[in-house]
């Protein structure tokens, strides 16, 4: 199994998954609104991303006391973030669960993708995919999976020029539809012509 794959297929041990989606599951019901949620997404995206720019930001917080916890998420988030994203901040600090943010974040954007109908994929290719060919692979798997498709790519040179398609728990290789095959060729083409395949990284 490539390394890409191997990152995209880890799972959060069970009770900490658990403790993840019912925070995530609670945020949501808050926001019915689709808009104010993925208003809600995109900035704990941005406070998860922050911090991960800090070093040992993440685990200061994870690690404090929960008096602790709370008084820093009033000190560097009070009045800085919307209402709802505050309230979620200080819901997981009152319980000392602030290690659980990033976690619980990619949680409430998978729920909400599923409220809206959508599929996350993620292709891992051996080189780095421009635009147009994502909007390729997801017009693509869109119209064999019969729902619109959040599409994030992932780049591991060692599949010489493959593909690789995971959809929830399920992997798949090119065989998925007649794009995707396509794009495999194209992509061992390519890495065949310049002997090996050009540096990328991960983009979404």
């Amino acid at each position: 199994m490539t390394a890409a794959l191997q990152r995209s297929l880890t799972v959060l041990d069970d009770e900490t998954a658990r403790a993840a989606d019912r925070y995530a599951r609670a945020l949501l019901e808050a926001l019915p609104d689709d808009a104010r949620a993925e208003a809600a997404a995109d900035e704990l995206e941005a406070v998860v991303a922050l911090l991960g720019r800090l070093d040992g930001a993440e685990d200061l917080l994870a690690c404090s006391l929960i008096g602790k916890q709370e008084r820093l998420v009033q000190r560097v988030f009070g009045g800085r973030v919307s209402e709802p994203v505050e309230a979620f901040l200080h819901a997981l600090a009152r319980r000392g669960r602030l290690g659980l943010l990033r976690a619980a974040t990619g949680r409430f954007r998978g729920s909400l993708h599923r409220r809206q109908g959508k599929v996350e994929a993620t292709v891992v290719t051996a080189v780095e995919l421009d635009a147009p060919v994502r909007q390729r692979v997801a017009a693509a798997l869109s119209e064999t999976l019969a729902a619109p498709v959040v599409l994030k790519t992932e780049v591991e040179e060692s599949l010489l020029g493959g593909l690789l398609v995971r959809v929830g728990e399920r992997v798949y290789d090119a065989s998925i539809g007649g794009e995707l095959r396509r794009l495999k060729d194209s992509l061992s083409r390519r890495v065949r012509e310049t002997g090996s395949a050009p540096r990328g990284g991960t983009s979404e």
